[in-house]
């Protein structure tokens, strides 16, 4: 993670529901149990203006939505709003988009923190297209504690991040651990984040790298996001919004 008339949509990336277990059934609406979970997991510090935070059910847990104006990364404007984050048959959709003159960018965190172990995800759309200014992240993160680098582990799709590779894998950003990867042109893609206490794996497509440096942060208060953003805060190069359909997260414990 880096520190008028309705535009058509610039790019939709999809995960692939039927590779996972389905999180068929399940209200794409928050009802109260689910917001009281969410708020106790609001932790202080954290950028999220929403109190308490509206909160979606998906792929078997509970989500925040971020809500929050000029934050990190970008800086962006996080909408908690149904048009930027939404569950439905589909899947978990995150969007960035642009109302009159206002972009909003996109954000959910778990609302309960998992630690070791591998977090999977499948993409069935290509993720070359993206918009040089849009940048999709699978990460975890702890904003209130700075320590081991806020607890940081990534894959980010951006040129805007990587270069011509697009994408990267990332302990701890601020220490410099990372890998540039190229951006899988397949259309059904495996990722995964494998945390372990010495090292982190990571996969995506045929790209792989373990790091087993010092950087290896320990659990603690972190939580898995998504997000999907504008990198700088600056409108996409095509003027389009964005979109992203997760349909599937699995996580297995250490």
């Amino acid at each position: 993670m880096r520190s008028a008339s309705k535009p058509p949509l610039g790019l939709a990336v999809v995960v692939a529901v039927g590779l996972f277990a389905s999180c068929a059934g399940e209200s794409p609406l928050s009802p109260d149990p689910l917001t009281s979970v969410c708020s106790a997991a609001n932790i202080t510090g954290d950028p999220n203006t929403s109190s308490p935070p509206r909160c979606v059910r998906f792929a078997g847990y509970d989500w925040i939505v971020k809500a929050a104006t000029r934050t990190a990364p970008g800086p962006n404007r996080f909408s908690d709003s149904d048009e930027n984050v939404r569950v439905d048959v589909g899947g978990l959709r995150l969007r960035v988009t642009r109302r009159e003159s206002t972009w909003s960018s996109a954000e959910v965190m778990l609302a309960r923190a998992l630690g070791y172990g591998r977090y999977e995800f499948v993409t069935t759309t290509r993720l070359d297209g993206l918009d040089a200014n849009v940048v999709f992240a699978f990460f975890t993160y702890n904003y209130p504690d700075p320590t081991f680098g806020h607890r940081e582990i990534d894959i980010e799709f951006s040129p805007r991040l990587s270069g011509s590779a697009g994408a990267r894998f990332t302990v701890q950003a601020d220490a410099g651990n990372g890998r540039d990867i190229r951006v899988p042109v397949t259309t059904t893609t495996t990722h995964v984040i494998d945390w372990r206490p010495n090292q982190v794996t990571f996969v995506s497509g045929e790209e792989t790298w373990t790091y087993t440096g010092t950087a290896v942060p320990p659990p603690g208060g972190e939580h898995l996001r998504i997000n999907l953003w504008l990198f700088g805060g600056t409108p996409p190069t095509n003027g389009a919004d964005a979109e992203v359909v997760v349909a599937g997260f699995r996580f297995t414990p250490l």
